[in-house]
């Protein structure tokens, strides 16, 4: 009596199994359609997914040295990470403190001339910054890396007056 029962309750298992798999597929679909899927219909690219991306985490300035004739200078140099889209506020914030760290590292070790933060040269810089950021961390976190420019304290503004609100309160919280 026991291997009848046993047949039947494995095929009833199947049977139920048979017609709940392609539900569960439908559900699938339709959830992953709410949420909204990398690429649409034949492979065409969606917008990226509502998240931070734009805010700006602006690090401490850093002391950048240089060699000259007349021995070592250093050059004041201050950073904005841009947080990359989709959720990645709080671990990119939580990672701040190490990426000054290896900034700060880098510029030691470089010592980059104040010829390095103007024009193509600075872009240059930035992406390897960037570059840094993202082996210290995971590319999901960061899209980039801005040098801010000394042109404005020339003017007399803040480095920060030009920060949008949500990110000056991340680059208050995240140092």
């Amino acid at each position: 009596m026991a291997p009848r029962y046993h047949l039947r309750v494995v095929r009833f298992t199947l049977v139920l199994a048979a017609f709940l798999l392609p539900a569960a597929a439908d559900i699938h679909a339709a959830s992953a359609a709410e949420t909204g899927p990398a690429t649409g219909y034949g492979g065409v690219k969606l917008a990226p997914p509502v998240g931070y991306e734009g805010f700006k985490i602006q690090l401490a300035p850093i002391m950048s040295p240089y060699r000259t004739s007349s021995g070592v200078r250093y050059q004041v140099v201050t950073l904005r990470l841009m947080l990359n889209a989709g959720d990645t506020e709080r671990p990119g914030c939580f990672m701040v403190p190490i990426i000054h760290e290896k900034f700060l590292m880098y510029f030691n070790k470089v010592q980059p001339a104040p010829a390095d933060f103007v024009g193509q040269r600075k872009d240059v810089l930035a992406e390897e910054l960037l570059k840094l950021a993202i082996a210290t961390t995971d590319r999901s976190y960061f899209s980039g890396v801005e040098i801010v420019d000394d042109g404005m304290l020339a003017r007399g503004e803040d480095k920060t007056t030009n920060l949008d609100p949500r990110s000056a309160t991340l680059s208050t919280q995240c140092r």
